[in-house]
């Protein structure tokens, strides 16, 4: 009997302008083959446009993967600033901050997956990119928030760098079951009440928090074979 042959799925036709097209087709061929073994011809094709139009608005294959990387880092850098305005006690201003860029990873899913294979990819196979500003950015705010509470008498003094690094550890463990295990739907409402588990542990008086109404608003797509954090990176 002659083998039977499935079809490959056709893959999804890229939409935006030629510059949003190449910065989707560059997402997806960096993520599946690496930056070092993507080629300019696999990015145009994928996106549908000639070698001169990536030229054009990148340069060359570096530039676009600068500007991916910058383009994502800038806007964890956004949603973060949007948290820091939160008012209120410690608590809120933490979970704010938190699940603010918890829903960006989920809406960011396909460029966080990138930003994975990228950064935890081959050494030297991708040009250099200053990554840890992003993380220092993200523990100073976090332990902002944990001082105003020490100060208010909301919480018991614990040495900042623990609790900082517990509630950054809660973010990457929401990312990571975002990019391995999608089908859990792992909620900005279940990272807020992770959270207000933690907080129960040093405030002076218990209190919880209600989720925010970001629950199950972003569906993850896929999953990665790279469970290590995002945001928790090395320090310089």
């Amino acid at each position: 009997m002659p083998r039977s042959h499935v079809a490959a799925r056709p893959r999804k036709k890229l939409r935006g302008s030629p510059r949003e097209r190449l910065l989707q087709a560059a997402t997806e061929v960096f993520t599946s083959r690496g930056y070092a073994a993507t080629s300019v011809r696999e990015i145009v094709e994928r996106a549908e446009v000639t070698k001169p139009v990536l030229y054009y608005h990148f340069t060359n294959k570096e530039g676009i993967y600068l500007a991916l990387v910058g383009q994502l880092l800038a806007e964890f850098e956004d949603r973060l600033a949007e948290g820091r305005e939160h008012e209120g006690s410690a608590l809120e201003r933490v979970t704010a901050m938190c699940t603010d860029l918890f829903d960006l990873v989920l809406e960011r899913i396909d460029v966080v997956r990138f930003f994975y294979a990228v950064f935890y990819g081959p050494p030297q196979s991708a040009p250099f990119f200053e990554f840890q500003v992003f993380p220092r950015h993200f523990r100073a705010a976090i332990s902002g928030a944990l001082r105003g509470g020490f100060a208010s008498g909301e919480l018991k003094r614990r040495p900042i760098v623990h609790v900082t690094t517990s509630v950054e550890a809660m973010l990457n463990i929401a990312t990571e079951i975002a990019l391995t295990e999608p089908e859990r739907q792992f909620s900005s409402g279940d990272l807020a009440r992770l959270i207000s588990l933690l907080f129960e542990g040093i405030a002076t008086k218990p209190r919880t928090i209600a989720p925010r109404s970001t629950t199950n608003r972003v569906r993850t797509r896929g999953a990665v074979n790279a469970p290590a954090p995002l945001l928790h990176l090395p320090n310089s």
